[in-house]
């Protein structure tokens, strides 16, 4: 994989394609790189335009940045894809004995235990959500907690049934939102984060906000827990 910044430009690549914020010198910018991520796309190989705003740190005394879990979120596509293949082969005979109504189950659980273990071992943001929402639950404060998942501008609403073509608006939406993002809510407490939109093949912009945002929900509460 690949990785330009674009100090420039201050654009980044979302589904094949270079979205441009600031004006330069070069007037065939954009045509360069959205030519570069083409060829990319049709060579499956994942190749990402970034810039200032995914090189911060996620949050304070947290040295990790959002290109990290960029970087995370191929690998482990890249980790389940070698690895999945290995599980399913060596499950194979337990697979085989089971009811044909319990295999498609079996098979799904195996499926989200590969990606699991993948995402532990080559995310670093994915491995520290996890650390950190571990802590916090096993201290028992609170059991549950609520996900939303946000776009900016906001999916258009209404009735599947009502509106037959409404999944589609939704699609189409979502892949032309600026922003996408998460927002935790732990009893009164709530943290959002936003990215932009850099949605690929290889990658979930929502799913690294999801990763983010627990952290720094998560990190919160129990600091202010150990305070007490």
């Amino acid at each position: 994989m690949s990785i330009e910044f674009d100090g420039l430009g201050k654009g980044y690549s979302r589904n094949g394609e270079y979205i441009q914020i600031e004006k330069t010198k070069d007037p065939h910018r954009k045509f360069k790189l959205d030519l570069k991520l083409k060829i990319a796309r049709e060579l499956n190989y994942p190749l990402y335009v970034i810039s200032f705003e995914e090189s911060k740190e996620i949050a304070p005394e947290i040295s990790l940045t959002i290109v990290d879990g960029i970087i995370g979120q191929v690998l482990t596509k890249k980790e389940f894809k070698e690895k999945i293949e290995n599980y399913i082969n060596e499950y194979r005979e337990k697979i085989d004995s089971l009811p044909w109504d319990y295999r498609d189950e079996y098979i799904q659980d195996l499926i989200v235990t590969v990606e699991t273990l993948a995402e532990l071992e080559k995310d670093p943001i994915a491995k520290l959500a996890s650390k950190y929402e571990h802590e916090f639950t096993e201290k028992g404060t609170v059991k549950n907690y609520k996900i939303e998942f946000l776009s900016d501008p906001s999916l258009p609403n209404g009735d599947i049934f009502e509106d037959p073509g409404l999944l589609e608006k939704r699609i189409k939406a979502f892949k032309n939102s600026e922003r996408v993002g998460c927002r935790i809510i732990i009893n009164t407490s709530k943290e959002t984060v936003w990215l932009r939109n850099f949605h690929d093949i290889f990658l979930s912009p929502e799913h690294i906000a999801m990763n983010i945002c627990k952290i720094i929900a998560f990190k919160k509460l129990i600091d202010s827990i150990k305070k007490v």
